[in-house]
């Protein structure tokens, strides 16, 4: 059996990664060598170097850009794209002819015999141009042609635009089965209109993965290399956010964002003696600058590392693993300290936060952005720290469910294919 898997995704936000690779190796896991896995992605070199490893393929999105610029110009590329693929896929319909152009997504996706929408928080309207419209595009794409879709451990909606929602609903209640990786999302889809497809509950396709191997004390040692002395016994790992803050209506949010971080810092170097350093889940400039924004508030910067390197999921859960705690903006490194068993805060900028950490009996450690302030945070810090080998052990039992639910979702799709009369 082939499948494509679709979204613009790319390799710099290693939350879209490890979700693709959950994805993979719970499909591999149920279906064994029996199925073909191509990707679609914005990133097609870095990732086909990835997932070579675990047998998949890569093609190219019709909305990459490569590093086009300016803003202008990438729009007239991906414009050009669509028109293209758009004319090919009319070829194909009326003379059966695949007219790619290098457009190898069209033949991946004519020769599927399933689409599978990525895990992920793509289908709702807080951005609508980079992920609504071209997911949406795919999907319709995909049941023109007589595909058919399975939305894959996603947050959907919300679709608070009564357009969008229309749209949204319109789209995706022909696919053939909706699975969602948080309660949250369950409530959205029921308020747009959504009820054709099955609903199932499961969890973020990234607790598919198992947490790597790897020797924590001698990672820990090459750490502490990296600050001018080594007394510190707590080491707290930190990602921040950056494109949230674009949006207009909530710049006003930067600033008690950064406040609270680097006041926060200061507390953690000065009273705990720790030292912080910041991670890169997510590889962008705008994640770089309010990191220096933070940065340059902190009184005592030689107890602060920043890591720029990009790192593959597997080498960030590693470094994350060598935390004692952690305070994750991005939701997928939060995850990634769950999984290695580091007691962590999220701060949450988007439902899919409080529906995860919720769904793990984690709701106590979640703060909402848009009302965070440097007391709460501290409070919370000391509360977890104090009890933080009591929170490791439940960590461990709940990650271990959070796997359970994560890999069924493989076992769904074998329940539906099966009810459906395919052989794999």
């Amino acid at each position: 059996m082939r499948i494509l898997v679709i979204n613009p995704n790319n390799w710099y936000n290693k939350g879209d990664v490890s979700n693709r690779l959950g994805l993979v190796k719970a499909l591999k896991k149920e279906f064994g060598d029996d199925i073909l896995i191509t990707i679609e992605t914005l990133t097609p070199k870095k990732d086909s170097q990835y997932f070579k490893r675990y047998g998949v393929d890569v093609v190219e999105s019709i909305f990459c850009t490569d590093s086009v610029s300016p803003y202008i110009l990438r729009i007239i590329k991906v414009a050009g794209n669509v028109i293209l693929f758009l004319f090919s896929l009319a070829i194909y319909k009326i003379f059966k002819v695949n007219l790619t152009f290098k457009q190898k997504i069209l033949d991946a996706l004519t020769n599927a015999d399933l689409i599978i929408s990525s895990p992920g928080g793509f289908l709702q309207d807080y951005n609508v141009a980079s992920a609504l419209i071209p997911n949406l595009f795919l999907i319709f794409i995909a049941k023109i042609v007589n595909k058919p879709v399975i939305i894959y451990a996603q947050s959907v909606g919300p679709f608070r635009n009564r357009i969008l929602r229309h749209i949204a609903k319109l789209i995706i209640n022909r696919a053939e089965i909706i699975i969602l990786r948080e309660k949250i999302s369950e409530k959205y889809v029921k308020d747009a209109g959504i009820n054709r497809p099955k609903i199932f509950v499961t969890a973020d396709a990234t607790f598919s993965l198992n947490p790597p191997s790897y020797n924590r004390e001698f990672y820990r040692h090459k750490l502490m290399k990296f600050f001018p002395s080594n007394d510190a016994q707590i080491l707290i790992g930190v990602t921040t956010l950056g494109e949230y803050f674009q949006k207009r209506d909530r710049i006003k949010y930067v600033y008690g964002y950064v406040k609270s971080l680097s006041q926060t810092i200061d507390y953690l170097t000065e009273k705990l003696n720790a030292k912080v350093i910041f991670m890169p889940q997510v590889i962008a400039e705008t994640e770089r600058l309010i990191t220096r924004l933070i940065l340059g508030q902190v009184k005592n910067k030689d107890r602060v590392l920043v890591i720029e390197e990009d790192l593959s999921p597997e080498e960030l859960m590693k470094l994350i693993g060598c935390m004692d705690l952690f305070i994750g903006t991005r939701t997928h490194s939060s995850i990634y300290a769950l999984i290695m068993e580091v007691p962590v805060i999220t701060i949450a900028y988007e439902h899919k936060a409080q529906g995860i950490m919720s769904m793990l009996g984690l709701s106590d450690w979640v703060l909402d952005i848009k009302r965070l302030n440097e007391r709460e945070l501290m409070l919370k810090i000391n509360k977890l720290y104090s009890q933080r080998f009591e929170i490791k052990k439940m960590i461990a039992f709940k990650v271990r469910e959070m796997r359970s639910k994560s890999l069924y979702t493989a076992k769904i799709i074998r329940k539906w294919l099966l009810m459906r009369g395919s052989h794999v």
